[in-house]
């Protein structure tokens, strides 16, 4: 393989040539064709280039279909780094890119900043480099300084961080060093930040600025909240009183609301994703705090997309998730309606209908029932 020339696949004449400019300025040959089909004549030729940047949306072939065609072929000992250019929002349609092959993704508009970075780090990225460490002190996209950690989960830590000038304190989101090259994960942060910025409510935890790290680690800057999950106040102090429950219900109602206007589903409301943020005493809602619904690492477009997960594919939480979600059916906004009539029998009871806080990213659970689903959401739905 050549490692000097870059592949550029794509039908758009005006961003080839924007394309093949910046990666000569880089040192590389740039390579174009037009289409998917000329890709794959190119990558599986003789002296293939070892790294190649294809459209998703190109005539015939698209660049999922490339990358597909490209790993079905390719037995060498140093197969070629695949980037997807993308100006889909939804983080599924990024894994489809992934599992059909490509190394990374770059959504549209891109900077070429972070198009080199990317280009130029191949196919792995080691978790041990000094770029990929943050701590107290660091500073985020020339803005956002780094003060202490708020908490950790499975892919991220939650840290506190003020702006540089301004001096408003936040809340940053980052990706773990250890998970900072795998590009599903940070499809999930970037589906958040892109979800969440469209949406303007005072239910709905707002997001101020999404990035990537040189060194790799995608993060997220968001409203800093102070309080506790739905989840965690049930746990440890029991049941809502039905005023104040009603209450809660009501603004995570506003939230999805507008998240559904917007034409966001998404897909993973729960108590834990509820998120009861203190307020001033003489707060109008008539409640020491205000709900919120956070995490929009799954939601997803209902309209004007393909599906692009195999039938059968559940995404979501068992115990709050619709039937035609639990099926990985097609979901549009009432499996939301219906996820938070499950939160609410959780905050009514402190019980739930299903095997619990669990997310399952994969073919359906088994159907376990600990409550009867309430007849009468069953059927409003």
């Amino acid at each position: 393989m050549d490692d000097a020339r870059v592949l550029i696949a794509d039908d758009d004449p005006d961003l080839r040539t924007l394309l093949a400019t910046a990666v000569r300025s880089w040192g590389y040959t740039p390579l174009c064709v037009a289409s998917g089909a000329e890709a794959v004549q190119a990558m599986l030729g003789t002296s293939p280039p070892t790294r190649a940047i294809l459209d998703w949306m190109m005539p015939g072939l698209s660049g999922v279909d490339v990358c597909r065609a490209i790993r079905a072929v390719h037995a060498t000992a140093e197969p070629p780094y695949l980037l997807v250019l993308t100006a889909r929002g939804d983080s599924e349609d990024a894994v489809r890119a992934l599992e059909a092959g490509a190394d990374d993704y770059v959504r549209k508009p891109f900077g070429l900043a972070e198009l080199r970075a990317r280009l130029k780090r191949g196919r792995r990225v080691s978790s041990s480099s000094t770029e990929d460490r943050v701590g107290a002190g660091t500073v985020l996209g020339e803005r956002w300084r780094l003060l202490s950690p708020l908490g950790s989960g499975g892919m991220g830590e939650v840290w506190t961080a003020k702006h540089v000038s301004l001096g408003i304190e936040v809340a940053v989101k980052l990706v773990k060093a250890e998970l900072s090259g795998q590009p599903i994960v940070r499809a999930r942060f970037e589906t958040e930040a892109f979800a969440a910025a469209q949406l303007r409510s005072a239910h709905v935890a707002q997001v101020h600025d999404y990035g990537v790290t040189s060194g790799g680690i995608a993060y997220l800057v968001m409203e800093r909240l102070r309080g506790e999950t739905l989840f965690q106040a049930v746990r440890d102090r029991g049941p809502l009183p039905m005023p104040v429950l009603a209450r809660v219900v009501s603004h995570v109602a506003r939230g999805l609301k507008t998240t559904h206007e917007a034409g966001y589903v998404h897909r993973d409301v729960k108590p834990s994703n509820v998120f009861l943020a203190t307020v001033d005493e003489d707060s109008l809602t008539g409640l020491p705090y205000q709900a919120k619904l956070l995490d929009f690492g799954v939601a997803r477009l209902a309209r004007g997309g393909a599906r692009m997960t195999e039938m059968g594919m559940f995404i979501g939480t068992a115990g709050y998730s619709s039937p035609e979600q639990l099926a990985g059916g097609e979901v549009d906004a009432r499996a939301d309606v219906w996820a938070l009539g499950m939160t609410t029998l959780f905050a009514a009871t402190g019980a739930i209908a299903g095997p619990g806080e669990t997310s399952h990213h994969g073919k359906a659970p088994p159907g376990k029932t600990a409550l009867p689903v309430p007849s009468t959401l069953s059927s409003a739905l």
